[in-house]
């Protein structure tokens, strides 16, 4: 599941970065070598990526907050249906456990929800934007002990604009993730993270 994944977002980010013209069929950029239900995965979130208004990669990193030593790094691919809704899928890695060396990678995916605020509007600054999140996530872990439990990630965070492009913009900001039915990776995590959108693609490869 984790290659299926990144075999995917990679083709997407490929196809959107250089604005591909053909959106009827998975991208070129998919290596010829890989199986026809790898394949049909890939072509599964392409097609949804083409339904969404935009598309976002996020890379995230953090700690545990009980004791800060253990460790998450996170890679999210979302697709937003509109400005307040969209499907996430991602896969995490979380270092330490109890002996110090252990390791959990983990492929994630739900809904989250999102809206835009402008939180100091009330002392008169209008170009401060935030974008409060949440998501609700299931979480199959793909290797160690645990290896095919599944547990359940909720988020809650804020996002902050950085720099707005003609196609897309660069954000970054916080969240809370609490893990569950994860064993020794279950628990609160906090977390800083930096995000790539880029706008939808028609079929011409002209950006909205």
């Amino acid at each position: 599941m984790k290659k299926l994944f990144l075999i995917s977002l990679a083709a997407l980010l490929a196809v959107a970065s250089q604005a591909q013209t053909n959106v009827d069929a998975v991208p070129n950029l998919i290596p010829p070598s890989i199986t026809p239900a790898e394949k049909s995965f890939a072509q599964e979130v392409w097609n949804d990526y083409l339904l969404s208004t935009n598309s976002a990669l996020v890379v995230a990193g953090g700690a545990k907050t009980t004791d800060f030593k253990q460790y998450i790094l996170a890679v999210d691919y979302l697709y937003n249906f509109n400005d307040n809704a969209g499907l996430l899928i991602g896969v995490d890695d979380i270092f330490g456990g109890p002996n110090g060396t252990s390791q959990l990678s983990a492929l994630r995916g739900g809904l989250q929800l999102k809206t835009t605020i402008e939180p100091l509007q009330v002392f008169g600054v209008t170009n401060f934007v935030a974008t409060p999140f949440a998501a609700e996530l299931v979480s199959t872990a793909l290797n160690g002990a645990n290896a095919g439990n599944v547990g359940l990630v909720t988020i809650a965070g804020a996002d902050f604009n950085l720099y707005q492009f003609r196609w897309g913009n660069l954000h970054a900001g916080g969240m809370y993730e609490n893990r569950t039915g994860e064993g020794w990776a279950s628990g609160n995590y906090a977390l800083a993270h930096l995000g790539l959108t880029l706008n939808h693609i028609k079929a011409g490869g002209k950006p909205w």
